[in-house]
């Protein structure tokens, strides 16, 4: 009989015991300076992630309007458009020609825009040709969209000028 009000005697004080150990922690929980930082993040840490999506990749060029000089079949940068690549890198000019777009050989106008216009911020390396001095150099630009397409730095041999003015041009923006 002693044994058994012993052992009753000892839960009651482990229930006791038990019962204050959760008061204390719930009165530490609602006084702690940190409490309502670690529930808001306990809150975050529960919410699902938002998914994440990729923008979408913008077409770019660099910023030439180019042509093909009937005469001799060379790819002519005709115009700079402000703002573009080409134009704020300051090396190229109106007048140099286009000879390669990463290393691929440039003979037809049709297929300069596909091989210049490539995905906004990525490298693209040209060969050109300074028409004055002949001297070919190569140029790595980073392709970006250029807002403002109207305004442009003219070619100055008057030809080219000429067939600009007329809209005999047969080249385009890249």
């Amino acid at each position: 009989a002693e044994l058994v009000v012993t052992a009753s005697r000892l839960a009651k004080e482990s229930a006791e015991k038990a019962i204050w150990g959760q008061e204390r922690d719930v009165a530490v929980r609602e006084h702690h300076p940190c409490a309502d930082i670690i529930a808001d993040l306990k809150r975050k840490l529960a919410e699902p992630a938002p998914a994440l999506v990729a923008a979408p990749l913008r077409r770019a060029g660099v910023g030439m309007l180019l042509h093909k000089d009937e005469e001799t079949g060379t790819i002519v940068c005709e115009r700079l458009t402000p703002g573009g690549a080409a134009f704020d890198d300051g090396r190229i000019l109106p007048g140099d020609l286009l000879h390669s777009v990463d290393g691929v050989k440039v003979n037809d106008m049709a297929q300069v825009p596909l091989l210049i216009a490539g995905d906004e911020g990525t490298e693209i390396i040209l060969e050109m040709e300074r028409s004055a001095t002949g001297v070919v150099t190569y140029y790595t630009l980073r392709r970006k969209v250029v807002v403002n397409m109207g305004s442009t730095i003219a070619v100055p041999d008057a030809r080219a000028h000429s067939h600009a003015q007329e809209g005999r041009h047969t080249g385009g923006v890249t």
